[in-house]
């Protein structure tokens, strides 16, 4: 099979469904950085806009039950966003070989 004839096994739609949940997204200190740059802030300033400090580690604030990132139903950080967000939603924790 020729690589234009796979279709890939999933396309995003855009819909946001990713986004909702309380909690959850931890990040790394390189995450935190890149978001931080992104968003032309300071990783201090960042960590006190958009984290919350938990007994995991640092994770992305929600608003509402959704990610502090999520407008409409696009991620407003999407080209850094976190490894776990990139990987959705196929995250190696869920996937098993028969």
């Amino acid at each position: 099979m020729r690589n234009n004839d796979r279709h890939p096994v999933f396309a995003c739609r855009q819909c946001g469904e990713c986004c909702r949940g309380e909690k959850g997204i931890l990040v790394t200190e390189a995450e935190l950085k890149a978001l931080a740059g992104y968003l032309r802030l300071s990783p201090e300033d960042f960590a006190a806009r958009y984290l919350v400090q938990t007994s995991l580690g640092p994770q992305l604030a929600t608003r509402s039950g959704t990610c502090v990132f999520q407008e409409g139903s696009l991620c407003r950080v999407h080209p850094v966003k976190p490894r776990i967000c990139r990987e959705w939603p196929f995250l190696p924790a869920l996937l098993a070989h028969a």
